[in-house]
């Protein structure tokens, strides 16, 4: 991949798929990797690797978002908000995976707004499914950060620094400049989220 050379990467990536297919969690490792390449066959196969993942382990909210994503890359908007729908309609073990529902109902705005922008004649419709879900439509930019890690064996922490010094991690979840972390997963997996919210107008790359 480094190399520019997409054919091959996408190859190295399958072949993780293959001596590993009944690993969800390399499945979504190696479709990350598929789905970045940026061309129609790698994302092909990302989805279909997200979708057994999804099968294989429904109690990871990771395997419910990446698909998610997968598929609204593939104008597939339709498809992702079921996917999305279906991540944060579920029940997750007891104490796992604190602040998901959050974290789920931001990604269903977030997925409603770019299938409206898609289809403007299902507004309504998309409006009522994201309404029913106790999410909103996402109507200003905004900036996120998730972290996810493939194992349940050890806590990794999110930390959030700004250029005016600020620190936002587990312990101090507000960053003076604007932002916020969610919540503390220490059970394995993620997603832990820290979301700015811009004002109108702004550039989510500022």
């Amino acid at each position: 991949e480094a190399a520019g050379d997409a054919h091959g990467a996408a190859r190295a990536y399958g072949s993780i798929i293959d001596l590993y297919a009944s690993r969800a969690d390399l499945r979504r490792f190696a479709g990350e990797r598929l789905d970045r390449l940026d061309d129609a066959e790698s994302l092909a196969l990302a989805i279909d690797t997200f979708q057994k993942a999804v099968a294989d382990r429904p109690d990871h909210p990771s395997s419910h978002r990446l698909l998610a994503y997968a598929l609204v890359r593939a104008g597939r908007f339709s498809e992702a908000f079921d996917a999305i729908e279906a991540g944060l309609t579920r029940k997750y073990p007891s104490n796992r995976f604190r602040g998901v529902d959050r974290v789920l109902r931001d990604d269903a705005g977030l997925v409603g707004a770019a299938w409206i922008a898609h289809e403007p004649a299902k507004r309504e419709d998309v409006l009522a499914r994201v309404e029913k879900l106790g999410a909103k439509v996402a109507a200003a930019p905004s900036l996120r950060f998730v972290l996810t890690w493939e194992t349940d064996a050890n806590d990794v922490d999110l930390h959030v620094l700004d250029s005016n010094g600020g620190h936002a991690y587990y312990a101090s979840p507000h960053l003076p400049s604007g932002g916020d972390l969610y919540a503390d997963v220490t059970t394995g997996y993620g997603p832990e989220c820290f979301t700015v919210d811009l004002p109108a107008g702004a550039r989510a790359s500022k």
